[in-house]
């Protein structure tokens, strides 16, 4: 089982087996896409069974707190094979026209990744 969860600092991704017993200790998002301090938030994790491969989403803005932020961007993170406690990421961002895109959303077929989000 796999915990999605956003701590009051930033989001983080754990491993958690049925039982409720931590597998695999927080990973924190901003860590994964390179972020640093900035503000981030709505994360998003999804497994497509057809690539083998996780995908996480999140947006960021370029401040520590979105009155300050003066331009946003969506994060996204694909991970190099189904199995967490060995997978490596490869982490992308989009620049967005506004400093804010509001609960980004993520999806895909067998022939692309799909990111989108309110403005």
């Amino acid at each position: 089982m796999l915990l999605l969860y956003e701590q009051k600092i930033q989001p983080a991704l754990e491993k958690i087996d049925k039982s409720g017993n931590v597998v695999q200790q927080p990973v924190f998002l901003n860590n994964i896409f390179g972020i640093g301090s900035y503000f981030s938030s709505d994360p998003k994790v999804r497994y497509d069974p057809g690539s083998q491969r996780w995908f996480l989403s999140m947006l960021s803005v370029n401040a520590s707190s979105l009155s300050k932020a003066t331009s946003g961007q969506i994060d996204l993170a694909v991970s190099s094979g189904p199995d967490l406690s060995t997978a490596t990421w490869k982490a992308y961002s989009f620049a967005t026209s506004s400093a804010f895109p509001d609960q980004p959303d993520i999806g895909f077929s067998a022939d692309k990744v799909v990111l989108a989000a309110n403005s």
